[in-house]
């Protein structure tokens, strides 16, 4: 009960800077970062100094060692956001259809060719080689053996051959 006392207290005291809090924040960030942003990075910074408070040595006052916390959190939260943006710009590249090889003019005639096979040939070309599925899953996906898909594939591509 007296921990759960003490940490009220301590929470209380930390949430009295709350105001001067999101001006330093605002102000860390050039005044680039959106309120929600503000309140994310404020939420992260008390979190972790409930967290830290027994680890408080009074060395600074509340505010400027909150400030420091808070500064630590804006930045990760920065990384965060650079991250995020890399990795979508990787996912972005990669997958974009305007990046696809599926949209030149060598890959309008392998679809033109494909369209022109039949059915269960044009099926297995499209899962083995644009998809990338090994023999197994191709099997699989059209309810055959390994071998007679084998089979399937090698007349198949014998097939689109032909018609190239």
């Amino acid at each position: 009960m007296l921990r759960q006392i003490v940490r009220i207290r301590i929470m209380a005291e930390i949430w009295s800077y709350r105001t001067s809090l999101c001006a330093t924040i605002r102000n860390l960030a050039g005044g680039l970062i959106t309120s929600e942003e503000t309140d994310d990075v404020l939420q992260a910074c008390f979190a972790a100094a409930c967290q830290a408070w027994p680890s408080y040595r009074g060395e600074d006052t509340v505010f400027r060692w909150l400030a420091g916390i808070a500064a630590h959190k804006l930045r990760d939260m920065q990384r965060q956001a650079v991250r995020m943006r890399r990795n979508y710009r990787r996912y972005h590249d990669r997958f974009s259809p305007y990046r696809h090889p599926m949209h030149s003019d060598l890959a309008l005639d392998i679809q033109a060719t494909l369209g022109r096979l039949p059915r269960h040939y044009r099926q297995a070309l499209i899962l083995r080689y644009v998809h990338g599925l090994p023999v197994g899953d191709v099997a699989r996906a059209l309810g055959l053996s390994y071998k007679s898909c084998e089979s399937v594939l090698s007349r198949a591509r014998s097939a689109y051959r032909r018609l190239q």
